[in-house]
């Protein structure tokens, strides 16, 4: 057991040199030291269930704040009686494992130890993923703060799936993951259900960390979601790990693309002069494909796009050739991207927002295919989006409606009820 302690001694002592090095604190976080003594007292005892190792961080008191470096890694002398103990307990987790639950106090999802901090460093040494311990929870208290809000997002959301390790940060997350799985916000999920979605979940999560995902500043459950978005559940259910970290390398970028802050920068002047797009594309015949989600005459936003896509061609004949593609009842707008593809287009613009999610699909699939969808605000780094400043004529039609108005109401008549026309 000496060669186990010796490893994980070393793996404390590294820690806390490589913050030295960036000039951060090194030592357990002390949740007394968080939060006033009234506070960090107070919490609600909860019952006994398994955490994941991940989430325990810190410990409750100042106790053992000089025998754990930050990562619950061991710094006391490799002689010393704790490493005596340390290396005991390490024998009985491989023996017959670890069984007695810890005590912690959980505090914005994240766990504190007041009774258990060696079984705790002996599981993340061997990289556990998850401890049974009985938990008191402290109810944080300031709910107008954003991460407040989403602390009560993720309770409400753990009350009903029951799992534990899932974590978003985005508003609106939790109650847009439920709706990918078909569940209403306050649907009890089965026993089965909760198994299911959390090895998925295992699996992604190994995935994730392959490619590194842990130096991303955003949560595993973040990047989960959008590619639960982009490649649907049911794939998802059927995919191996190294399927999955396949599929990953496909939309890295919108993984990345989480950790900003501000997802959209909108460009109204060009950053200079640049290459012609049609100069820099090896064009061929029938690249260039518009997709439209029903009948052309059914919809005067379709008949504009096809006079534009008409006038283009006639235009640049010698440069280009264009297909209108049509979705039909029978099809779906993935089916019919796909197949624009397989006819040779390298450009699709998909005019309608009803095709955004087919777009962000086929785009995964083939990175080699520009697709440009018309629609606004979509932050997306897979599909470029594109839209006409008609919002000027908008704001200029209600402005004189404004000044015309003599009973100071004014009303808004749009045929769809989309985010572009609110």
């Amino acid at each position: 057991m000496k060669v186990y302690y010796s490893e994980a001694f070393k793996s404390g002592k590294s820690y806390c040199k490589k913050c030295q090095t960036k000039g951060i604190d090194s030592e357990l976080v002390v949740l007394d030291d968080l939060l006033d003594n009234n506070l960090s007292n107070q919490g609600v005892d909860i019952g006994q269930k398994y955490i994941p190792l991940e989430f325990v961080v810190g410990t409750k008191t100042r106790g053992r704040k000089k025998v754990f470096a930050g990562n619950f890694m061991p710094i006391q002398d490799e002689e010393s009686e704790f490493a005596y103990k340390w290396e005991r307990l390490c024998s009985s987790h491989l023996e017959e494992g670890i069984r007695e639950p810890i005590k912690v106090y959980e505090y914005m999802n994240r766990y504190y130890v007041e009774e258990g901090n060696k079984r705790v460093s002996v599981l993340k040494f061997f990289k556990g993923y998850e401890i049974l311990a009985q938990v008191k929870r402290i109810y944080p208290a300031n709910k107008q703060d954003p991460k407040v809000q989403m602390y009560y997002d993720f309770l409400e959301f753990n009350r009903y799936s029951g799992l534990e390790d899932i974590e978003f940060t985005k508003k609106g997350a939790y109650l847009e993951f439920q709706t990918l799985l078909g569940k209403d916000k306050k649907e009890k999920w089965s026993e089965e259900e909760t198994k299911s979605i959390h090895a998925d979940y295992v699996l992604f999560r190994k995935a994730f960390e392959d490619k590194n995902g842990h130096k991303l500043h955003c949560s595993v459950g973040d990047a989960f979601l959008t590619y639960m978005k982009i490649f649907g559940v049911d794939r998802l259910h059927k995919q191996t790990k190294k399927e999955i970290t396949a599929c990953l390398s496909k939309i890295w970028e919108e993984i990345e693309l989480l950790q900003e802050d501000s997802l959209i920068e909108v460009k109204l002047k060009p950053e200079g002069k640049g290459k012609k797009i049609l100069n820099s594309i090896n064009l061929s015949k029938k690249n260039i494909a518009f997709i439209y989600s029903g009948p052309i005459e059914e919809s005067g936003w379709r008949k504009n796009h096809e006079k534009g896509r008409l006038f283009v061609q006639s235009a640049l004949s010698t440069k280009i050739d264009t297909k209108a593609y049509i979705v039909s009842k029978q099809e779906n707008g993935e089916d019919v991207l796909r197949k624009a593809i397989e006819e040779g287009a390298k450009i699709i613009f998909a005019p309608e927002v009803n095709l955004y999610k087919a777009c962000i699909k086929v785009a995964a699939e083939h990175p080699h295919v520009k697709i440009l969808n018309c629609s606004l605000n979509m932050p997306h780094k897979l599909v470029k989006s594109y839209y006409p400043r008609i919002y000027e004529a908008k704001f200029i039609t209600g402005a004189i409606a404004g000044v015309l108005c003599e009973n100071n109401k004014i009303g808004y008549i749009c045929k769809y009820p989309i985010y572009g026309a609110i």
